[in-house]
């Protein structure tokens, strides 16, 4: 998978760090929690006819996101939680994806974002375009 994929899937594309340290400091805790996602699928795949390729990285994010509160609650139990891993590792081998040949996935948005203007002074010193977002179409 490409970085910008990640950072993508992730709700990462945009870092509102301030200082080039920063930035690195968030790249790298990007690449950490990737490398725990697909060890989290390696372990579900491990004994299964399947191929780590083949498990979606969105699907395990979702089967995550759906299995945190169950995996709060059971940290103190650890018969309940081995049985509760076992489902949550049979849902993420269940997110198979489907190779597609010749398909093409472009980058664009659907939803255009909002004609506002950027903020490029400090707000006490910002003078906002009155005209700005009620243009009428030509006719």
């Amino acid at each position: 998978m490409k970085f910008r994929d990640i950072k993508t899937t992730t709700g990462l594309e945009m870092l509102r760090v301030k200082s080039p340290e920063m930035a690195t400091k968030s790249m790298k805790m990007i690449q950490i929690a990737y490398n725990l996602v697909k060890a989290l699928q390696l372990e579900a795949t491990s004994g299964r006819a399947i191929l780590i390729d083949e498990i979606g990285y969105k699907g395990t994010l979702d089967a995550i996101s759906e299995f945190r509160n169950d995996f709060a609650r059971l940290q103190n139990h650890p018969l309940l939680w081995r049985q509760r891993m076992d489902v949550f590792e049979q849902r993420v081998t269940e997110r198979i994806l489907l190779i597609r040949t010749n398909r093409q996935e472009p980058r664009a948005t659907k939803r255009r974002p909002k004609s506002h203007q950027y903020l490029s002074a400090p707000r006490k010193d910002f003078v906002e375009i009155q005209h700005r977002g009620h243009y009428r179409a030509a006719a």
